[in-house]
């Protein structure tokens, strides 16, 4: 089955590129009446929340923005001053019901929910953990919380090992109560979004992350708290794999570590084709059949209607010979060839352009997305 990125846009333009006009809202899901589940309605809007060092701070987000950013620039949705980010390192894209992140730095120093690659989906109402070098993000955008996080997660973990042959599960124990996961990560703090949410006045808001790799599950410090962070008596410092059986202490408090089933085994199957640096793709959004057309580093590209271009788009509204692409590894440059309807690229009129990740291009009625080809994870 064809799992590579097929994007498209909930609303359409009156006019021909097909780009949405309208800024996405975020959508709010009714709040369950199941008693058996502890569930609270919440007023908290989406938010980014970024940690680093010992600092915690709180990005509320605008649900009517349908892209947000994150690096260097002033003009970035979350300003970073780190020379190591580029001006825009991050671009975060409402798609239809997700949410695509997606890496637009000078250097791979991102890594989703764990996962060193260069893109991941979320749906829009959901979290999802990004490692920006030395920072931390947490993409929050869900209208419910519960209170009682470590306990309301067994359906999904049902449904997702229901999924696969192979079975493995993890399980953390803190104070009687228990978090299970077969594939999420798990965010342990203090702060009422985390799924352990830590007792102790020494904790930091968002303590540590332990999350599925291809390489297995492993436990990462987030920023500094007063309280050391141990597993099995040693501090941490850096990722440290689990094998089952560890105590993760913070301070006085511990949690407990449990494996079911060959964890190893099932993190290898989950994660096995997930690239650290997939290629770039473009995507036709509207205006034509929607395709996906992976680009190769290092390649040229000839864009047009006719049939021996290498991408080939079926519409008259794409002269015969429109445009070329050169492609890097992170960006591609387009460049128009004389096209009738000419060559626009984020809703401005370019003979000649650099793209990246996340990037509009209109040729003629045909809108395309410039994108990672990559599988979900």
């Amino acid at each position: 089955m064809d799992k590579t990125l097929r994007p498209d846009f909930g609303g359409r333009t009156n006019g021909s590129a097909g780009i949405p006009t309208t800024k996405q809202i975020l959508l709010k899901e009714p709040v369950s009446t199941d008693n058996s589940q502890t569930r609270v309605l919440t007023d908290l809007p989406p938010a980014i929340y970024m940690v680093t060092g010992s600092s915690c701070r709180e990005f509320p987000l605008d649900a009517d923005e349908f892209e947000y950013t994150i690096g260097r620039s002033q003009d970035a949705t979350v300003t970073i001053d780190d020379n190591a980010l580029s001006p825009v390192h991050l671009s975060i894209m409402k798609v239809k019901t997700e949410c695509l992140f997606m890496d637009k730095g000078k250097r791979d120093i991102t890594a989703f929910d764990g996962i060193a690659t260069r893109q991941a989906f979320t749906p829009i109402e959901s979290r999802l953990v990004t490692k920006l070098g030395q920072h931390w993000l947490i993409y929050e955008a869900s209208n419910v919380l519960t209170l009682d996080t470590v306990s309301i997660n067994k359906k999904m973990i049902a449904a997702e090992l229901s999924k696969s042959e192979l079975p493995g599960k993890v399980t953390l124990k803190y104070k009687n109560k228990e978090w299970q996961t077969a594939k999420d990560s798990c965010l342990i703090g203090t702060h009422p979004i985390c799924d352990v949410k830590v007792y102790s006045d020494s904790a930091a808001a968002f303590t540590a992350l332990v999350y599925w790799t291809q390489d297995g599950v492993f436990i990462d410090k987030m920023g500094t708290c007063r309280a050391a962070i141990c597993v099995n008596g040693v501090r941490i410092s850096k990722p440290v794999k689990l094998e089952g059986g560890e105590v993760i202490s913070i301070g006085k408090e511990e949690i407990d570590v449990e494996f079911e089933g060959d964890v190893n085994a099932r993190s290898f199957h989950l994660f096995k084709k997930v690239k650290a640096k997939p290629e770039m793709a473009l995507t036709v959004l509207s205006g034509a059949d929607s395709k996906t057309y992976p680009l190769m580093p290092n390649s040229m590209y000839k864009i047009g209607r006719v049939s021996t271009a290498d991408i080939q788009i079926d519409s008259p509204s794409v002269s015969r010979s429109h445009s070329n692409l050169m492609v890097r590894d992170k960006m591609f440059s387009i460049q128009d060839n004389g096209s009738f309807n000419k060559t626009i690229v984020n809703r401005e009129e370019v003979e000649k352009a650099t793209v990246f990740p996340g990037d509009l291009i209109e040729l003629g009625d045909v809108a395309l997305l410039a994108h990672y080809n990559v599988t979900r994870f």
